[in-house]
């Protein structure tokens, strides 16, 4: 299956105070990166612009390539050919603490001896700065990351996410002018990873520092992000702002990997104005597209389960079929429906519309006729 892989510029939602600067524009800028472990290609050719003051996540499956441009972003990694500028100035060649960045990491890296306000202070002391600044600052940054009541606490004393909290402070007391976080709440549990991301957006508005954030999790992305960029084997696949990579990917890896989604294989067996008719197992399913495809293309079918309804057999529908599971998820059951020939629908209804259904009964499948759309997979990888 190919995924459409392209350089990426600004032309997103930024920010309106950043499309009026003309010096600098971008706080990132990556020209043509290209990164390798040991013969194998990590980032491959990879160009990215990044505004000022924008929250971008960087999201893909494992090996991808995000960590690596990250740690290229932040002096930790050398690229092996291309240029790496920040706020317009060539910091290619630079070591990290010459850049006007700062990093949180997975680990947090907090020192055990040190008090919670002394890590906090302890790049401000490294800098020079003097004692009453260091304190001053340090005690700005836990009040605006909602912790400084644990200044005189050591970090064996911590929750998870407020030793998170603590780890963003110590990023933030330097003031950069860029913030990359690695996978800051993967270790944190559902219910305080998913209040952090609250926290995290509004701390970014309040500091109106850029953030890059690398994650595998599409709910942080989606969540958090002004844009998200979209990786694949060391590629970048689409990038946009989340409702737009939601509703309109350009490949089926986007639209699988970024909220789930039916894919169903099938292929074009004729047109109809711009509608194609696809044969997937025993269904035909009319699908509007603007691209010409000849009868016999190899294509997917991509149909997101919240978009599809169920109804009686007897129903005007596009297919029909038998539950094969219902699934309780608390506010939507999840339906699996045999159409035909091994093609499985998922289907998620609200609670209310899902618990009418029992495995084996025979339904009807329908969906707005833009949810379906359709990728070519024919194309060489």
């Amino acid at each position: 299956m190919a995924t459409d892989t392209v350089p990426v510029r600004l032309t997103d939602r930024v920010s309106e105070d950043v499309a009026k600067e003309n010096v600098a524009e971008f706080a990132v800028d990556l020209r043509a990166v290209t990164k390798s472990y040991n013969g194998a290609v990590a980032v491959d050719d990879c160009s990215l612009s990044i505004g000022r003051r924008e929250f971008v996540s960087l999201l893909g499956p494992s090996g991808c390539g995000k960590t690596t441009i990250l740690k290229m972003i932040g002096g930790f990694l050398q690229p092996d050919a291309g240029e790496i500028r920040i706020h317009g100035e060539d910091m290619t060649n630079r070591p990290p603490n010459k850049r006007p960045v700062n990093t949180v990491f997975q680990s947090y890296a907090l020192f055990p001896h040190m008090s919670v306000l002394e890590n906090v202070m302890f790049p401000l002391e490294v800098g020079r700065a003097p004692k009453r600044e260091r304190r001053e600052r340090a005690r700005e940054a836990l009040a605006l990351v909602r912790i400084l009541e644990h200044a005189d606490r050591v970090p064996a004393d911590l929750s998870g996410g407020q030793a998170q909290r603590v780890a963003l402070a110590r990023a933030l007391v330097g003031r950069p002018e860029v913030l990359l976080l690695d996978e800051p709440l993967s270790a944190l549990d559902l219910k305080l990873r998913k209040a952090m991301q609250v926290e995290l957006r509004r701390i970014h508005d309040e500091t109106r520092t850029t953030f890059i954030f690398v994650t595998h999790d599409q709910g942080e992305a989606l969540a958090m992000s002004d844009r998200i960029i979209l990786m694949s084997d060391g590629r970048i696949v689409q990038a946009g702002p989340p409702r737009t990579l939601y509703d309109q990917p350009t490949s089926a890896f986007a639209s699988d990997f970024l909220g789930a989604a039916n894919l169903l294989p099938g292929e074009v067996v004729g047109h109809s104005g711009t509608v194609a008719r696809v044969r997937c197992g025993s269904v035909e399913i009319g699908v509007r597209t603007d691209v010409d495809l000849a009868a016999g293309a190899p294509v997917s079918v991509s149909i997101r389960p919240e978009r599809v309804r169920l109804c009686e057999i007897d129903a005007p529908c596009q297919a029909t079929g038998a539950v094969t599971s219902v699934t309780f998820l608390g506010n939507v059951v999840l339906c699996s429906v045999d159409v035909g020939a091994g093609a499985l629908l998922s289907v998620e209804q609200p609670r209310e519309l899902g618990d009418r259904w029992r495995e084996g009964d025979l339904v009807g499948v329908t969906w707005p006729s833009e949810a379906a759309l359709l990728f070519d997979t024919g194309s060489a990888p």
